[in-house]
């Protein structure tokens, strides 16, 4: 791992000493990297990662991390070997993260774009239905089918979270409702991502009596986590 020059704490959990750090593992993986121990808030980034994103363990990552808004920025790439790889071969990211957690440890706020969650089609999908606010139902739905959607409405969304995995961000005892699918609102929350999600209501037992409540999206092609913002 490379660690840079100090950075402040933000709101919540303090934000590790480091203002850059790439860490080359299988997501997950704790161990030090070149006798540098890996700070307390990348591991539970990588831990988040690796929750939301299974296919992603047991490959050969480049984890880049930068402090911003209070938590970190996760760029998440496929390793290239330096000495086999194309001069000038550009690796896109798999995933870009921002993960905040708060000072109980908990889960603030997650978000997610790349490759790995469709954001182009989707932010593509976006723009087409505001340039044609006269297509019907049916031709949205055609349209989101085109681009390979699991499950459109008004079918049933099947949430992929390992809920008892999550308890260590979330809390105990975690139930999730039905999701329910949105075009996309004219005003969406702040870290909402942009097009069509499904969306989903969590609730959780905070260990001290408090009942901790999540807004969680998945977008609609592969049906994958976008985003998930404590209430």
């Amino acid at each position: 791992m490379r660690g840079g020059k100090a950075a402040g704490a933000g709101a919540g959990v303090a934000v590790a000493a480091v203002l850059v750090c790439t860490v080359v593992v299988p997501l997950g993986a704790a161990a030090p990297q070149g006798g540098v121990p890996v700070p307390p808030d990348v591991q539970a980034a990588q831990a988040l990662i690796s929750l939301a994103y299974p296919e992603l363990r047991d490959r050969s990552l480049t984890l880049h991390f930068t402090a911003a808004d209070g938590g970190l920025r996760v760029r998440v790439a496929e390793a290239v070997n330096p000495v086999s790889a194309p001069a000038g071969v550009v690796v896109p990211d798999l995933v870009e993260a921002t993960v905040q957690l708060g000072a109980d440890g908990r889960l603030v706020r997650f978000r997610a774009e790349g490759v790995l969650v469709a954001s182009a089609a989707r932010r593509a999908l976006a723009l087409a239905l505001r340039a044609h606010p006269q297509w019907t139902e049916a031709e949205r739905q055609a349209r989101l089918m085109a681009l390979g959607a699991r499950q459109v409405p008004p079918g049933r969304f099947d949430a992929r979270l390992d809920l008892a995995r999550w308890a260590r961000f979330l809390g105990a005892s975690a139930l999730i409702s039905a999701a329910a699918f949105q075009w996309g609102a004219s005003a969406p929350p702040d870290n909402s991502p942009p097009g069509p999600t499904w969306v989903a209501s969590l609730t959780a037992a905070s260990g001290d009596g408090r009942t901790l409540r999540y807004r969680v999206e998945f977008e609609p092609l592969g049906g994958r986590l976008v985003a998930l913002t404590r209430e």
